[in-house]
């Protein structure tokens, strides 16, 4: 049987002092002049420099302030960082400003692991252009959903319905709640392990879509870039637990990988020695799971529940 693969609450005064913290970041100390200044459009483009405070500012979401519901500043202050643009962080098809003021909230680490509706729009149309009509899943889960963008923005690409696992409890009730907001059903989402869903999987009969995104933690660094061996799980471990677990006709899934940094080498050699790599481009992989792996992920028991469509078409965020 082949497979197919896409990879793709603190108090006020702490936060205060996280997101003064974030607001540090966006200024540079010049050596040379000693002067203190806010970082101009020339010196983001400034790799070492940008890498360096994008290196920070991913440590402080992911440390301090990773379970702490993210302030407005601190959205923005992350949009300036990482995109150049205090607006950047686009969500359920809505700019910051819009998602924040109507009452959509997202934990400090979400602001490093969501992929941002741009990403998000080029994966799912890379992972519906490499298929064929025949490849198209019965339903899409995203073993590791957490803001639940990209899961979204898959299923309306291929406008089938969706699943979204998230192990965290604080995301996934933030996610339920935004879900709610942006008209899907909290339903589409099950706070559990991801290997738990293999023990009560949906009864797909056709194909199934796997969108894989574990958390990079370590394993990501500007200047590294992604190495798939050093996820959280390791992205070989997901691959081989769907080929050995997935009782679907036929599995599709989407690997996310950096967009602007590389994918470690040693570590892609390592996975296109078990699996096939249909489709590459930056932000994601589409690979062709071969062969059935030894189980090395056991899991409990749950209710398998056919999820309902997504919600409404994310809303450009232009």
């Amino acid at each position: 049987m082949s497979i197919i693969l896409v990879l793709v609450c603190s108090s006020h005064s702490t936060t205060a002092h996280a997101d003064r913290e974030v607001t540090e970041i966006l200024f540079n100390d010049d050596q040379t002049s000693g002067d203190t200044t806010l970082l101009s459009d020339s010196a983001f483009r400034r790799k070492e420099r940008k890498d360096r405070d994008a290196d920070g500012l991913r440590r402080l979401l992911l440390g301090s302030l990773g379970g702490t519901t993210a302030e407005m500043e601190t959205v923005q202050n992350a949009g300036m960082v990482f995109f150049n643009d205090p607006e950047g962080i686009c969500l359920y098809g809505r700019r910051p400003s819009q998602w924040y003021s109507e009452g959509f909230r997202v934990p400090g680490r979400t602001l490093i692991e969501a992929c941002v509706d741009p990403t998000a729009e080029r994966i799912a149309r890379a992972a519906r252009d490499t298929l064929t009509a025949d490849e198209t899943p019965e339903l899409i889960v995203d073993l590791f959903a957490g803001s639940g963008n990209l899961m979204l923005h898959m299923g309306q690409a291929f406008q089938r319905p969706v699943l979204g696992i998230e192990k965290d409890r604080n995301v996934a009730q933030l996610t339920a709640r935004n879900l709610s907001l942006h008209g899907t059903s909290p339903s589409c989402l099950r706070h559990t392990d991801w290997v738990h869903y293999f023990t009560a999987p949906c009864p797909v009969q056709g194909p199934c879509l796997f969108v894989v995104a574990p958390p990079w933690q370590g394993a990501f660094s500007f200047e590294r870039g992604l190495d798939l061996r050093r996820t959280n799980p390791p992205v070989l471990a997901v691959l081989d637990t769907i080929a050995a677990r997935s009782e679907a006709s036929r599995n599709v899934a989407v690997v996310q990988t950096p967009l602007h940094s590389d994918v470690d080498a040693e570590s892609l050699r390592e996975l296109e020695a078990h699996h096939r790599v249909l489709h590459a481009q930056p932000g994601c992989l589409i690979i062709d799971v071969l062969g059935r792996a030894p189980d090395r992920h056991p899991g409990a028991g749950g209710e398998a529940v056919l999820p309902a469509m997504p919600g409404p078409r994310p809303r450009s965020a232009s």
